[in-house]
């Protein structure tokens, strides 16, 4: 039973071209989110890098990406997928409701945090927005997704969502 779960864990690498859409776009983003809330408030600000590192990277790598097919290798989750590897063991079965859900629960809240420190320049509100809009209107659903082999992704069945 467990070769047969390996065997269905088998997937193609991701290329340079679904890392790098997504990487530059990521990186921004945190950084705009970054110093937007570090304008106004320095310590949540570094709360802010904290929680990126803390909840997506480790809690991520641990979570999603160690029972992801892609594990160990460079994806749209960018080092939490390389982190995985060497963190924690791969993991197979099935993923939980909560499994499923975190990655999106985490990233949301990642991308939501930012916006409220700049509702009131629209400036950075909408270059934070029009991040969000080519990462996951575009980037994700038509090249990173459109790569990925993770049948359980609820961030896949949204993007599949957003192409029909």
């Amino acid at each position: 039973m467990q070769e047969l779960n390996k065997a269905e864990t088998k997937a193609p690498i991701f290329g340079l071209k679904e890392w790098l859409s997504f990487l530059p776009l990521f990186i921004t983003y945190i950084l705009l989110g970054f110093y937007a809330i570090f304008r106004s408030n320095p310590l949540i600000a570094f709360g802010y890098l904290a929680y990126v590192v803390v909840f997506y990277v480790v809690g991520t790598s641990y979570i999603f990406c160690a029972k992801c097919p892609h594990y160990g290798q460079r994806c749209s989750y960018i080092f939490a997928g390389l982190l995985a590897r060497r963190l924690f063991k791969q993991r197979y079965g099935k993923c939980s409701s909560f499994e499923r859900t975190y990655p999106v629960v985490v990233l949301l809240s990642l991308f939501m945090i930012p916006l409220l420190f700049v509702v009131d320049n629209l400036f950075y509100l909408l270059a934070l927005l029009v991040l969000i809009v080519v990462m996951f209107g575009i980037v994700k659903p038509f090249i990173v997704c459109a790569t990925c082999q993770y049948s359980q992704c609820f961030g896949k069945a949204l993007s599949n969502k957003v192409k029909k």
